[in-house]
């Protein structure tokens, strides 16, 4: 996996965009005070469960946790 922290235009702080392969599985932003999490619909997608919650670690370290 791998995790890309950037910038979108419709959005007012950063995100982190969550890959597997080619493709974005998930975004993580910040936009209502607190990180959310939103998963790109990918039929047949299985991850390793431990690989994922490490990228969701990675990202939330890197984006801050804004809900302390």
């Amino acid at each position: 996996m791998k995790i890309i922290i950037t910038d979108d235009i419709d959005k007012d702080n950063l995100i982190a965009e969550i890959w597997f392969k080619d493709q974005i599985i998930a975004e993580i932003n910040s936009e209502k005070l607190r990180l959310e999490i939103e998963f790109n619909d990918i039929k047949g997608l299985q991850l390793d469960l431990e690989d994922l919650l490490e990228a969701i670690n990675i990202s939330k370290s890197k984006l801050g946790n804004v809900s302390d």
